[in-house]
């Protein structure tokens, strides 16, 4: 293939790709955001922090059916291919976010509103259980350049910019919350998810790796089963890093405004700003992480990110502990630099670990497992952890025990940098 088309073609793959994952994304981190509106919204208010609770619980809910969806997803993008999975995918997202912004409150029908939430939860929860890797394949298994890892920390960003979106959303609904009815309309907007990324991904071909397995007649029948009997190893390395990855996202990020808001007593719209900064960093800098591990290696990394996260995730948890602007601004800080060089090389970093006929499956399941373990249920851990020991830094300890995982997934794990994929 010509090279000028070979390089317009892997730009529109990486459009196609982008524009669904920053849309899925926004849609997805939402709730997050927006959980103390909707705790008040879809719980009765007797007490506020079972109110929290439960709606961290609706939310954790969304994480528990990511490793179903995985399995379903990933069965279907290793069978038919990536390109249907992904459009089917969003879908699965868009509608059930855009029900979310239409759904009554508990106020109006009681019992009736949260079990409605849960039902749409759960749709949003199998849809996330394969759009992060299939997005991810459906760009890197196309590229055969020697900086996998720069473009790995890209796509990462990517999902840092529909965080960053949703945050930025629900940033505008708390300051303007003397509009009750404006905590609907970000959730609505979720309808244009759809519509954009189902156009988009519709246009776009297979990747190149699979189309090789197509037409070479290759493709495995039950490739999750095959691909967890023949790489236990690796998908345990897998389920390693994303344990650390899923933990920083939501302690660090997501769950870090309600923190500092629940426990801190600090105001709301200061601790989203800070939040929102921090998220912006994080997207800026990943894609420097996977270039760097391009250069010193996938490895080296890892351990790099897991060892500064080990020794100082509760340090860092006591200064943001003192509840002044200032120390949730340093704290935040040192934690989206060691956040770059961990995520910025986690996309690159796992895909190589399996082959193209069973890396789908493999690789959403294992990363679906983490979130749904270490991800979806780290608010409710840390509020909790706060709540029984009194520890304001205690959730750097549960960070702490992320980055031991990740560390012990490195041993045994063979050098990927420069390998081509298979």
């Amino acid at each position: 293939m010509h090279p000028k088309i070979k390089k317009t073609l892997l730009l529109r793959i990486m459009a196609a790709s982008s524009i669904g994952t920053i849309l899925e994304w926004y849609d997805f981190s939402l709730f997050a955001f927006l959980t103390p509106i909707l705790a008040v919204k879809f719980f009765p208010q007797g007490d506020s922090f079972i109110g929290l609770m439960l709606t961290y619980t609706v939310f954790a809910i969304g994480f528990l059916v990511r490793p179903l969806g995985a399995a379903i997803f990933g069965h279907i993008g290793d069978r038919v291919g990536r390109k249907k999975t992904l459009i089917f995918s969003i879908l699965l997202m868009s509608i059930p976010t855009f029900l979310i912004g239409l759904l009554p409150t508990y106020n109006h029908v009681g019992i009736l509103a949260p079990i409605l939430l849960i039902l749409l939860r759960i749709c949003q929860g199998l849809s996330a259980g394969g759009e992060s890797t299939g997005a991810t394949l459906f760009v890197l298994e196309n590229n055969h350049y020697k900086y996998r890892g720069f473009i790995g920390g890209l796509l990462w960003a990517i999902v840092g910019v529909g965080l960053l979106l949703g945050s930025f959303a629900a940033m505008f609904v708390i300051q303007n919350s003397h509009y009750p009815w404006l905590w609907r309309v970000p959730f609505i907007l979720g309808l244009l998810t759809g519509i954009v990324g189902y156009f988009v991904r519709k246009r776009t071909p297979e990747p190149a790796l699979f189309q090789e397995l197509i037409d070479q007649d290759t493709i495995v029948k039950f490739p999750l089963w095959d691909g967890v009997r023949a790489y236990k190893k690796e998908m345990l390395r897998v389920m390693g890093f994303f344990a650390l990855s899923a933990m920083i996202t939501y302690l660090v990020f997501v769950f870090m405004p309600t923190y500092a808001t629940s426990v801190l007593h600090m105001p709301l719209a200061d601790a989203s700003l800070i939040s929102t900064l921090g998220l912006t960093g994080s997207t800026l800098l990943v894609p420097v992480g996977g270039f760097l591990s391009d250069i010193i290696g996938r490895k080296t990394c890892f351990r790099l990110g897991a060892i500064g996260f080990l020794l100082l995730s509760y340090p860092l948890y006591l200064i943001i502990s003192h509840g002044t602007l200032q120390s949730l601004v340093i704290g935040e800080m040192i934690f989206v630099l060691l956040a770059a060089i961990f995520q910025g090389t986690i996309n690159a970093g796992v895909i190589e670990q399996v082959p193209t006929a069973v890396r789908f499956s493999v690789v959403a399941v294992g990363y679906n497992i983490s979130y749904s373990i270490f991800g979806g249920t780290a608010p409710i851990v840390a509020s909790y952890a706060v709540k029984l020991t009194g520890n304001l830094a205690a959730p750097g300890l549960y960070l702490m025990v992320g980055a031991a995982i990740a560390l012990i997934a490195t041993f045994g794990m063979r050098e990927t940098s420069r390998v081509p994929l298979q």
